[in-house]
Parts: C-alpha cells; structure tokens; sequence
C-alpha cells in the first residue's frame, strides 16, 4: 500500500466500512495489523465482490456521478445497468463491460465511453447533457448511440455557441436517432438564417421526432 500510495485511501474504506450501516454495504467487525500486512475482518458474502467477479453486473437505481478526476470506470466484466441518474460531469465516465442504460436519466458534461469494444444497447432511458451547476452543455458519446422507442433526448437551447449556449451531443460513432427530441427554449430564438447544431455523429440514420418549444419537431424542418 506505501509503494502504491494508497494508505490514505485504504484508512478511509476501513473507516467508511466500520461505521456505515446499510443492507447493501458489507460489515467490518474489527481490523488489525503486522508489519508488512492489514487484515479486515467482514461479514462473508457469497460470491465474491463486485470488483473481482466476472460476469456480474451492477444495478443503479439512485445516483451514480463522476465529479473529479480525469477517468472514472466500472471494473471490466460487471454490466453496468443504469435505472436511477447517471452523471458524467468530469473526465471519462467509462464501462468497459457495457451499459445497459433501462430507465432514469444520463446527464454530464465531459466524456461517455465504451473501451475495448463494450457498447451500449438500445435504450430506453433519457439522456440529458448538462448538470445542475452547466445548464447547457457538449455531452461526449464515445460509441454508437442507439436510443429505442420511449427514450428521451433532452436538450436545452439559451443560445448559439454550443456548450455555453445550448446542449449538443457528440457521437464518435453511429447514431441511430428512434426515440423523442424534446428541445426547450430558454428564452431565445432563432433569427432568419441561424441555426444550432444539437447532434453530431460519424454517421446516421432515421430522424428523431419530437417538440421544440412546445410545437412538433416537424414544424422546423429537418434537425442536424
């Protein structure tokens, strides 16, 4: 732990394990010490730890953000499945297993990724670029993006420029755009000739339907 700087880290999990009581976070009875050595004494859970078991998956139906750091990532073989609010708000929010995003929300303002070939299937859940402190925001998709029917593309419009003015996702790969756009006007509106770019990909096929301002997307004519 000293060669690796961790001490502080691991200090802080054997205080966070001794005093949380929850049904979902493992006991810690009592921990001890030799010279090259920590041991933790814990409840015995079948099967492993979310960390080490191939194959698993974890199941979000609260909130799960990244808020620091340059990269944060589900361990590879555990299927991240996203019911709850999922944020990408700093760095690399990355699943290596895949994500299968089922319900709830996925807002951010930094990075979405799949390495290693993981992807994402087709989903139901709402996406939304930006965050509670950057209303509107440049999302980055790092994949193909296949939202299905009932899903969700909720993007904010206060201005031009996009990120500082209004919400755009940036698809590295395939868009495959089924679902609803919802855009609402944050009080602006588009003059003779402007336009605003809400969703870039690689590639794409089919056009999302949906409102902008309360009217039919259709009203508007093709959205880029």
């Amino acid at each position: 732990m000293r060669r690796k700087n961790q001490v502080k880290r691991i200090k802080t999990e054997r205080d966070v394990l001794a005093t949380a009581e929850h049904p979902y976070v493992v006991k810690l009875f009592y921990s001890f010490h030799s010279r090259n050595h920590l041991y933790l004494v814990m409840e015995f859970i079948n099967g492993g730890d979310l960390l080490s078991s191939g194959g698993g998956r974890f199941v979000n139906e609260g909130s799960y953000r990244l808020l620091g750091g340059a990269d944060g990532r589900v361990q590879p073989g555990v299927a991240f499945v996203n019911r709850g609010v999922l944020g990408a708000e700093a760095g690399s929010l990355r699943f290596p297993g895949g994500l299968a995003h089922e319900d709830g929300t996925l807002i951010g303002t930094a990075e979405v990724a799949f390495p290693s070939g993981a992807g994402v299937a087709p989903f139901t859940g709402d996406v939304a670029p930006g965050s509670a402190s950057s209303p509107t925001a440049v999302l980055t998709w790092d994949g193909d993006f296949a939202p299905h029917l009932g899903a969700v593309l909720r993007m904010d419009v206060a201005g031009l420029a996009p990120g500082a003015g209004h919400d755009q996702l940036a698809v590295t790969g395939a868009a495959d755009l089924a679902g609803e756009l919802e855009v609402t006007l944050d009080g602006f509106t588009l003059a003779p000739g402007e336009e605003v770019t809400l969703i870039t990909a690689a590639s794409a096929r089919r056009c999302a339907l949906g409102v902008f301002g309360g009217d039919p997307i259709t009203k508007y004519g093709q959205w880029r």
